[in-house]
């Protein structure tokens, strides 16, 4: 039987994988949106993104998961 070294790192397949286990696991999902230039202001207006983050999606995507979670829990 063949055994894997134990330094290997999974490949990226298998930790999208593992992530998409554990957001199941969790209950969530995940989805990809199209967003406008209006979207992105508003987040800054609105104080959910600092106007210096307003070129990072990773940020950007995080201020919308926010500003959402906030809008379910005040529902």
């Amino acid at each position: 039987m063949l055994k894997r070294s134990p330094s290997r790192k999974p490949s990226p397949s298998a930790r999208r994988k593992a992530r998409y286990r554990q957001r199941q696991r969790d209950g969530k999902m995940s989805a990809q949106i199209e967003i406008g230039s209006q979207v992105v202001d508003l987040l800054v207006r609105t104080g959910w993104l600092p106007p210096h983050e307003v070129h990072d999606w990773h940020e950007i995507s995080e201020a919308i998961e926010r500003m959402l979670h906030d809008a379910a829990a005040h529902s």
